[in-house]
């Protein structure tokens, strides 16, 4: 009872995929199927060679993934990516997923780069470095290559927006090593 107590927390973890959390989504779900032995059957094809006992093992696996995926979609996401062959399939649904989410697509990248520039600092500069971390995985994600000098100064512009950060943001650009890489300059 306990393992299974400590299952469903684990799983709790993973957000529900809507469609613009997908990064998120994502690397916790590679994470906990990785964790459960599932993640083999999303990312390839059932050995061609493979006898029926391994076969067997698979199909199970996947069935397995299937039904995790599943409860990890939002009802939108799961009528856009699941048929009939995708559930039957993990890894035919993990590739229509990724082929929806993922995809470096005009649109993906137009609303990963908005989500980006909207981003303001508000106050709570805790709120603000996290923001802008998720919009740096996002960029990665969707192969956005912005160079990590002109990202840096895009921080610290959205520091000097607000009053109180103006001094900071500042000092911070006149800084070599800040400015070097976005990261250095969240921390």
């Amino acid at each position: 009872m306990s393992d299974k107590n400590n299952e469903i927390k684990d799983s709790n973890n993973i957000p529900i995929l809507d469609g613009l959390n997908y990064s998120e989504w994502y690397r916790r779900t590679c994470i906990y199927l990785r964790s459960k032995d599932l993640l083999d059957v999303c990312l390839r094809k059932v050995p061609a060679d493979a006898t029926p006992a391994v076969v067997n093992k698979w199909n199970k696996s996947s069935s397995e993934a299937i039904g995790f995926i599943s409860s990890k979609i939002d009802p939108s996401v799961f009528i856009e990516v699941m048929d009939n062959e995708t559930m039957e399939d993990a890894n035919l649904l993990w590739e229509r997923i990724n082929e929806q989410y993922a995809s470096k697509t005009a649109i993906n990248q137009g609303g990963v780069v908005m989500d980006w520039v909207a981003i303001a600092y508000k106050g709570n500069l805790d709120d603000f470095i996290k923001k802008c971390h998720k919009a740096l995985v996002d960029l990665a994600s969707v192969n956005i290559k912005i160079p990590p000098d002109v990202l840096s100064y895009m921080i610290l512009v959205k520091l000097c927006d607000h009053t109180s950060m103006y001094h900071l943001a500042d000092s911070l650009a006149m800084s070599t090593e800040a400015t070097e890489n976005p990261t250095v300059t969240l921390s």
